[in-house]
């Protein structure tokens, strides 16, 4: 009796185990490499900052880390945030493809929860790779989606049943810790030049928004943190697309007050956080900064500078905020004009905006992988009021 107790024990330990389980033949589990080939390819038509779709290039996209599960004639699977799941019939497989909604990721939703964004249409080889296509159903976010489509090239790079919790919870964790890192690749002059080459994050901690065709990795309202000026989060592009540029919309806008004017003014002038503050502003000297400081808050009342730097078309958009509904020219100002100045050099140009509320339109290249994505380095630099981006 003891001996059956104890072969029961064992076999049933076995079973419950994240070993990966033996595979049946023609079974598509494992880990794919999916390369999405451009097929009918929109292009958008608007011309946004001197650009049309039509001026960047569309080339393919690579998903190292499509993980799949076959259960019977049922596929599940993931990549990232996204979530498969569809069926295998002889050598036909079906997939649809869900995003996570927008808002805060919470990246254990089931796909009842999540957007169906796509469809794709595979046919399974004898070599156990997989060709196809994938369509595009309607999207919110972005209407024109549905008219592109793209090839799917497909080959496992392992083979094995390993999809269960343990494993997908660690495939998930690689992935949002590779977007958290994000900041280190970019070398752009916002980080190591204006800022002193320090990350000065929005948030207290990564943590990623899904917002429009892509995340906020650091919060998405200035300053943020603790710290009442200088801070930046990052604007990831990440849709289920091949390596193409589309018309991305954003919008900043006032929001609560924050910080006392003779407080921030003081900062500024006096304590600056940043060394050599003066002439990154593009003023000669604390003395002339303060007066184009009083001169705007005079007119203004409450405000929030920000900057946009758009890595894909390395120009910079300046966004001034201000309580003043009309009247005021803020982007014509002493202030707003010198800190655009300085900026310049670094930048192929600098668009200004103004007012309460700003809507702002910029082409970003996209993917469901890292390997083309034009990040936006996004920078509160002062005010008296938060600014709020969407």
């Amino acid at each position: 009796m003891s001996v059956v107790m104890l072969l029961a024990m064992t076999f049933s330990c076995t079973n419950e185990s994240d070993d990966p389980d033996p595979l049946t033949a023609g079974d598509i589990s494992g880990q794919w490499s999916f390369v999405l080939v451009p097929d009918l390819v929109y292009n958008d038509t608007a011309l946004v900052k001197g650009h049309r779709g039509g001026d960047f290039d569309v080339y393919s996209a690579t998903q190292d880390a499509v993980y799949l599960h076959q259960s019977g004639s049922s596929v599940s699977g993931f990549c990232g945030p996204l979530k498969y799941s569809g069926t295998i019939t002889g050598n036909q497989v079906k997939l649809k493809v869900y995003d996570q909604p927008q808002g805060k990721l919470h990246i254990e939703n089931g796909v009842e929860n999540m957007i169906y964004i796509s469809d794709i249409t595979l046919t399974l080889n004898a070599d156990m790779s997989m060709s196809g296509s994938g369509t595009y159903r309607d999207y919110l976010e972005y209407p024109y989606l549905p008219l592109n489509s793209y090839k799917v090239k497909a080959s496992r790079m392992s083979a094995t049943k390993s999809t269960k919790s343990a494993a997908e919870a660690l495939a998930i964790e690689n992935w949002e810790n590779d977007m958290c890192k994000i900041v280190s690749t970019l070398a752009s002059w916002i980080i190591s030049s204006l800022t002193d080459g320090i990350f000065r994050p929005m948030s207290s901690n990564c943590w990623l928004y899904h917002d429009g065709g892509g995340y906020y990795i650091f919060g998405h309202e200035g300053p943020g943190s603790a710290l009442p000026l200088f801070t930046e989060t990052i604007y990831y592009p990440f849709e289920v697309s091949c390596c193409h540029c589309r018309e991305y919309g954003f919008n900043i806008s006032l929001g609560p007050h924050t910080l006392a004017y003779d407080a921030l003014r003081d900062i500024l002038v006096n304590n600056p956080p940043v060394k050599e503050l003066v002439s990154k502003l593009g003023f000669t000297s604390p003395v002339a900064l303060g007066l184009a400081l009083d001169e705007f808050y005079a007119q203004s009342g409450e405000f929030a500078i920000s900057m946009m730097y758009n890595t894909n078309t390395r120009s910079a958009s300046l966004y001034v905020n201000t309580a003043t509904k009309s009247g005021f020219d803020a982007a014509g100002s002493t202030l707003v004009q010198n800190i655009a100045n300085a900026l310049s050099p670094f930048v192929s140009k600098v668009y200004i905006m103004q007012g309460n509320n700003i809507n702002d339109n910029d082409y970003l290249r996209r993917s469901p992988a890292f390997v083309c994505n034009s990040a936006v380095e996004v920078v509160y630099l002062f005010g008296t009021s938060c600014a709020e981006y969407n």
